[in-house]
C-alpha cells in the first residue's frame, strides 16, 4: 500500500494522461505513456521544483533508437537496459542486439496497471531489443518518494543490464551535490563513476541559501554504483545535475560486463532494487 495520506489523482501532461500522487509534503506527476517519466517533484513546503521541466515547445513523438538529447530532456526517467548505447554483450542470442543511448524504456510507452484500491501508480513495460518485463510502484509517504522496481528475465538466456536512474535535478547558484566520498565531475554533461569499490547509498542536492534539499537514496548491494552528470548549459539550457544510482559501472552495460561491474537476472528469474527521493529544508541528512 502507498503511504498513509497520500492522494492520487489523474492529471495530464502537456496533452498527455498522468498520475498525480501527493502527500501534505511532497507531489509527484508521471506519464506513464511517455516512458514512465516523472514529469515533477514538487516540495510543497518550500514550493520547491526540483525537477527540469519540458521545454514551452510542443512535444515530439518518441522514436525508439533515437538519442535522448534529441527530445525534451526534462524530468526523470528509467535508463535500461544501458546508460549509453552499445552492443549486448549475451550471452546467448541476445549477444550484440544493439541498444540504444540511454536505453530502451525511455523511448517506449508503459502500460497502466494501477489499482483503484491503491494511492501508488504500477506501470510495466516490456523489451524490444531484449525479452523482459520491468515493472514499477510509485508511492510517496510523506515527504518521500519511493520508486520500487521487479525486472522478469522472460528469456532463455542470462540478461546483464544496466539500470540507472536519471533524474534532471533543476540546480541554482548555490546547489550543491553532497555524497558520502568525492565524485569527479566530468567534462561538459558527461557522468562521471565513482570508484567501483565506493559503495555509495545516498546523494544530497542542497540549496545552501534557503537550506532546501532533496536526497536520493537505495541500498548499495542492490544497486551498487553511482555516477554523477553536471550540465551547466552544455546540454541542457537548464542548469541541473543528475545523480545516477546505476546497476552497472560505466558508459555502457557492455563495458560494465568486461569488467565484472554489473547485476545479472538469470533466465526466468526475477531481480528487485528500489531508490527513493527525500525532500526537506535544513538539519541537512
Amino acid at each position: 500500500m502507498a503511504g498513509l495520506g497520500s492522494q492520487r489523482q489523474p492529471a495530464t501532461w502537456r496533452g498527455l494522461p498522468a498520475w498525480r500522487v501527493a502527500s501534505g509534503q511532497v507531489w509527484v506527476v508521471v506519464c506513464p505513456e511517455r516512458g514512465g517519466k516523472i514529469t515533477s517533484l514538487f516540495d510543497v513546503k518550500a514550493r520547491r521544483e526540483w525537477l527540469v521541466p519540458a521545454p514551452v515547445q510542443p512535444l515530439r513523438a518518441l522514436t525508439y533508437g533515437s538519442l535522448w538529447s534529441a527530445y525534451e530532456m526534462c524530468g526523470w526517467d528509467d535508463a535500461f537496459p544501458t546508460l549509453g548505447d552499445c552492443a549486448h554483450p549475451g550471452p546467448g542470442r541476445a549477444a550484440d542486439v544493439r541498444l540504444p543511448d540511454h536505453g530502451e524504456v525511455w523511448a517506449l510507452p508503459w502500460a497502466d496497471e494501477t489499482d483503484r484500491a491503491d494511492a501508488a501508480v504500477m506501470t510495466s513495460v516490456r523489451g524490444a531489443a531484449l525479452r523482459y518485463r520491468l515493472r514499477r510502484k510509485l508511492s510517496v509517504d510523506g515527504p518521500t518518494l519511493r520508486l520500487d522496481y521487479t525486472l522478469d528475465n522472460e528469456g532463455p538466456d542470462p540478461i546483464p543490464f544496466q539500470w540507472a536512474a536519471h533524474p534532471l535535478i533543476g540546480t541554482r547558484p548555490d546547489s550543491e551535490v553532497v555524497t558520502p566520498v568525492p565524485v569527479a565531475r566530468g567534462p561538459g554533461s558527461v557522468p562521471r563513476f565513482a570508484p567501483t569499490d565506493a559503495g555509495l547509498g545516498w546523494a544530497t542536492v542542497v540549496d545552501r541559501g534557503s537550506g532546501h534539499w532533496l536526497r536520493l537514496a537505495w541500498d548499495p548491494v542492490d544497486v551498487p554504483w553511482f555516477a554523477l552528470a553536471v550540465d551547466q548549459g552544455a546540454l541542457n539550457p537548464q542548469p541541473n545535475v543528475v545523480p545516477i544510482p546505476a546497476t552497472g559501472w560505466g558508459r555502457d552495460v557492455r563495458a560494465a560486463c568486461d569488467i565484472g561491474r554489473v547485476r545479472v537476472v538469470a533466465a526466468g528469474a526475477t531481480a528487485a532494487w528500489a531508490v527513493t527521493a527525500t525532500v526537506g529544508t535544513g538539519g541537512i541528512p
